[in-house]
């Protein structure tokens, strides 16, 4: 497979599961927009990162969400949701990451 495929895959699972913590999270943008990202760090613990070894990607998808991977929840991302929180992306990457490290927390 080459590397489009990846990440038009990459993408739609990204959105169905930013869309899944969106429901379970309320206030996901306000908190990570504030610099909180305690409550999305822990969500994507306990839901993607304990579960990714147990599954394959599809089935992952379907375990957080209760649906088979779809493109619904990508289209209907806003440019807002996509571009509006590059900034909080960015922080969460520099709190996460430290020279290629993930920090442990």
């Amino acid at each position: 497979m080459g590397y489009f495929p990846s990440y038009a895959m990459g993408n739609l699972y990204g959105a169905q599961i930013i869309e899944q913590a969106k429901k379970d999270i309320p206030d996901l943008y306000e908190k990570t927009g504030a610099g909180d990202f305690l409550p999305l760090t822990t969500w994507l613990k306990k839901n993607v990162h304990l579960q990714g070894r147990r599954y394959d990607p599809e089935k992952l998808i379907e375990v957080i969400s209760g649906r088979i991977p779809q493109p619904g929840p990508l289209h209907g991302l806003s440019g807002k949701e996509i571009f509006g929180n590059l900034q909080a992306v960015k922080a969460a990457e520099f709190v996460l990451f430290a020279g290629g490290k993930l920090l442990e927390g």
